[in-house]
Order: C-alpha cells, then sequence, then structure tokens
C-alpha cells in the first residue's frame, strides 16, 4: 500500500495518547494482531513501531474495532 508523502508518523506514545489508552494495551494490541495497522523499523525486540495517522484514523473509523476495545485486562 502506497502512503502519501504527507502523512505523518507516530510513535505509540502519540497513538496511545490518541486514543485513550495505555501504551502497553497499545502494544498487546498489536501482538494480538489488533489496533491500528503498524510499521516496524528494523528487527527483533528492539525495533522502532510507528504508526501512520492515515491508518490510526482509518482504524478509528472501522465499526470493526469494537472487538479490540474489549475491557483492558493488561492495565
Amino acid at each position: 500500500m502506497i502512503r502519501m508523502i504527507e502523512d505523518k508518523l507516530l510513535n505509540r506514545s502519540q497513538v496511545a495518547e490518541m486514543l485513550g489508552i495505555a501504551e502497553h494495551t497499545l502494544a498487546c494490541w498489536r501482538s494480538a494482531g489488533k489496533g491500528p495497522q503498524c510499521v516496524k523499523f528494523g528487527t527483533g525486540r528492539s525495533a522502532a513501531v510507528r504508526y501512520y495517522l492515515s491508518a490510526v484514523e482509518a482504524w478509528v473509523n472501522d465499526p470493526a474495532r469494537a472487538e479490540a476495545e474489549a475491557v483492558e485486562p493488561w492495565r
């Protein structure tokens, strides 16, 4: 998928704040294949994880995301 050049990359902290959730919850969603689509730069546990603003906005506007908004057992 090609992204617009103007599309902004956000870090975990920024996305968690936008969504009103803990960063750990966002990481758990990512691990479970839920939540907004992300990109990893590098390999392994130390790889930088970023989210395109357009992907976060698309996820927020997706009715199917309700499943991922269940109670946060990770907090």
